[in-house]
């Protein structure tokens, strides 16, 4: 059994195209972490903070509308400040069918000291709850993100909206995958790329900095170990994050969310 698990039903904005999944896969798998017992550690000045995701996706078919979900969370690592998560999210058993496996992830997540903005030591009550599974120990594998970006890279400029931003003000941590789809959707169409969001089996974000209004660029290109890779830049140059793409098969399908 997990240590932790949540479930609730899939709307139809979550499930409508694939950008919408690719956003509701993180939302999901965020709140099951921000409602897991290990928050209880972030009180006053201390708070855990998404450092890097990594979400693998199993079908590339949309869920059903209103279909019954669930999450499941365990600690599979814990460091000095930061502790790794595993989670998988489930579509429920419905019409005789058995239960299938949407999507897994690791997360890393920090305690930081918000005041000194240092990380905090880990309490000595945060355990292990289960061993890193098949999927995770694949992820571990893969070699980090480049950052040294070719003098081809497509690169799409946007406005950051204010709904975008959280309640501090800063683009939420979801809202990266989106604009890093739409990078993608905007170099399909340029030409300059031949998959799709729809097409996407899998994905990586990393946070460097905080975004909040005002124009950024998305930097993008197909990479040669067969993956889209992603560099935000803020409006003053800093990079904000860094992302990658596994692109699988063409689906041919129509992305449909089925009632």
């Amino acid at each position: 059994m997990p240590a932790y698990s949540i479930s609730s039903d899939f709307r139809w904005a979550e499930v409508n195209n694939p950008i919408s999944f690719h956003d509701s896969l993180l939302v999901y798998f965020g709140h099951c972490r921000t409602t897991h017992p290990l928050l209880r550690y972030a009180t006053g000045d201390i708070a855990l903070l998404l450092r890097a995701v990594n979400i693998r996706m199993h079908t590339n078919k949309p869920p059903l509308i209103f279909g019954r979900f669930s999450v499941e969370s365990d600690l599979i690592k814990v460091g000095r400040s930061s502790v790794l998560f595993e989670e998988f999210i489930y579509l429920e058993k419905e019409e005789g069918k058995p239960r299938t496996l949407l999507a897994t992830s690791t997360a890393t997540v920090l305690l930081v000291n918000m005041r000194t903005k240092k990380p905090d030591p880990m309490p000595d009550g945060v355990k292990e709850t289960a061993a890193p599974s098949k999927y995770a120990l694949e992820s571990f594998a893969k070699p980090k993100i480049p950052t040294t970006i070719p003098e081809d890279a497509f690169q799409h400029r946007f406005l950051v909206r204010q709904s975008d931003l959280d309640v501090n003000v800063h683009v939420t941590n979801a809202r990266f995958i989106i604009f890093f789809d739409d990078a993608l959707v905007a170099g399909f169409l340029a030409g300059r790329f031949k998959h799709e969001p729809k097409d996407i089996s899998g994905f990586e974000l990393t946070y460097e900095r905080e975004v909040k209004l005002g124009e950024v660029a998305v930097i993008c290109w197909f990479d040669e170990q067969g993956a889209y890779i992603f560099i935000l830049k803020r409006e003053d140059g800093i990079v904000a994050a860094t992302g990658r793409m596994f692109a699988g098969e063409k689906n041919t399908e129509p992305w449909l969310a089925r009632f």
